[in-house]
């Protein structure tokens, strides 16, 4: 993926966060935006849900749908 603000500038030093909580699998991995923006975070079925955080920002958090 890439980061970019409103006016389509790459963010560099967002860090992205894969989050689940299940107790059997509970873990969190990430990777934060190079200087292009650019990110690359490996997806699996367990994954909930995305943060993205930046210093002076507010935090957003992405909820990943269950697969049915």
């Amino acid at each position: 993926g890439q980061m970019v603000d409103s006016q389509q500038n790459p963010i560099q030093g967002v860090s992205i966060v894969l989050m689940s909580t299940n107790a059997k699998v509970g873990y969190s991995k990430g990777t934060i935006s190079d200087k292009s923006g650019n990110f690359t975070l490996q997806f699996d079925e367990n994954a909930e849900a995305v943060v993205f955080t930046f210093v002076g920002k507010k935090s957003i958090k992405l909820l990943i749908p269950a697969e049915e």
